[in-house]
């Protein structure tokens, strides 16, 4: 997503706060997305609802361009903080794998 799409998508639906994690400036979005960019993966950390905690990786195609993702959802109970980086690596190397079968 360029910056101008960025900026098209939060003048149409604003940054609305969902809970106390949801992220709500542009700053704090666009250092989100740098984020998500360099690790190549996305986490929702009860950003939309409390207790739920989502982990999402982008697949690509032969261009390199994003044409799809993948993601897990659960209780922060059963996605906590210990087994983040586990279900992390595994939705990672789904999406490599599935990216790599669109090449």
């Amino acid at each position: 997503m360029t910056i101008d799409q960025l900026n098209a998508v939060i003048q149409e639906r604003g940054l609305p706060r969902f809970t106390k994690n949801t992220i709500v400036t542009k700053k704090a979005l666009l250092s989100e997305c740098k984020k998500v960019r360099r690790e190549g993966l996305v986490f929702d950390n009860e950003e939309i609802e409390a207790g739920l905690r989502c982990i999402g990786a982008p697949i690509t195609n032969g261009s390199e361009r994003v044409v799809a993702a993948i993601s897990i959802s659960g209780p922060t109970q059963r996605i906590n903080r210990e087994k983040l980086e586990f279900y992390a690596m595994h939705v990672k190397e789904a999406a490599k794998s599935i990216s790599n079968m669109l090449r």
